[in-house]
């Protein structure tokens, strides 16, 4: 079978999910590129070192937040009030959790548009197709990027590889109220 096929019903897909993809992805600078052609990498490790040195109880918390495989989003409407909360994994603490706090998904002509509205670490940026299992998420101020899936219905999972020197992976984790 050859991928021709396969793209023209992936961008028939993309089209029929109407607005929220009015934009196309802005080009992300070589360096977020190689972040997020890595992202899978970046995420082994991340977990691998939270696995031999983080405590049994946040390992724990981290099986929650990482759980479930990416599902087809398609069609799915992201918009409207999430409860949300970062994850770092870092070197120095291999599993730190953050407060629960609130986040909102907008869409406007531009498409959709995420915002973490509290806590010490904030974020605001638009979601664009990477797949039909995938998300990229582009910070607006910051240049951050992540790559965001659906797990199951109700959660949505942004992780950012390499957001900042000595952070391996920082997710932010949401989930419907």
């Amino acid at each position: 079978m050859t991928t021709q096929p396969l793209l023209a019903a992936l961008a028939a897909a993309l089209m029929a999910v109407g607005s929220a993809w009015a934009e196309p992805a802005p080009r992300l600078s070589t360096a977020d590129q190689a972040r997020i052609d890595q992202w899978e990498e970046h995420r082994a490790r991340a977990v691998a070192h939270a696995n031999l040195h983080a405590p049994a109880e946040a390992l724990d918390e981290l099986a929650h937040v990482l759980d479930g495989h990416p599902r087809v989003w398609l069609g799915e409407d992201f918009t409207g009030p999430w409860r949300c909360r970062a994850v770092r994994l870092s070197e120095a603490e291999p599993v730190r959790l953050f407060p629960w706090g609130d986040c909102r998904v907008t869409e406007d002509a531009q498409g959709l548009m995420l915002e973490k509205r509290g806590g010490s670490w904030r974020t605001r940026g638009r979601l664009y197709p990477r797949s039909d299992r995938e998300l990229l998420y582009i910070d607006a101020s910051a240049r951050q990027v992540a790559v965001a899936v659906s797990p199951l219905e109700e959660r949505l999972r942004l992780e950012f590889p390499q957001p900042r020197p000595g952070v391996a992976l920082e997710v932010l984790e949401l989930r419907r109220p």
